[in-house]
């Protein structure tokens, strides 16, 4: 998994930048990836689209869990669960199993954001 981890946090911290977004895998940038889940959920509402949805998940996951690892310790995260699943992406952290690709597919709306709160300032 750690190939994944790997090829997914480039190319997350390369998409992100290409969309404005500089990301820099400190525990702040988690603000900063959830306002780019945001635009892609607001795209996906947009268009109905959601071709390359599951990809951008993990993609995205990928550099969470790098995050996690870099600025609070390391975990292990693993591609399948014998309860959830093949391709679940289950990441085992200081004694909890956490879903960092489930997290990342949530619905993300200005009115509820998952992480920070409606009252966050998004701007």
């Amino acid at each position: 998994m750690k190939d994944v981890q790997q090829e997914g946090c480039n190319r997350a911290v390369a998409t992100a930048e290409g969309m404005g977004f500089p990301l820099d895998f400190t525990a702040e940038s988690v603000q900063t990836l959830d306002r780019i889940l945001g635009a892609l959920h607001d795209a996906y509402i947009r268009t109905k689209n959601d071709e390359g949805y599951r990809g951008l998940s993990v993609m995205f996951a990928a550099y969470l869990v790098e995050v996690i690892e870099r600025n609070f310790g390391r975990g292990r995260w693993e591609r399948s669960h014998p309860a959830l699943g093949q391709g679940s992406f289950p990441f085992y952290w200081n004694g909890a199993m956490l879903l960092p690709v489930e997290w990342c597919q949530s619905v993300s709306t200005k009115d509820q954001r998952r992480t920070f709160g409606p009252n966050f300032d998004y701007t």
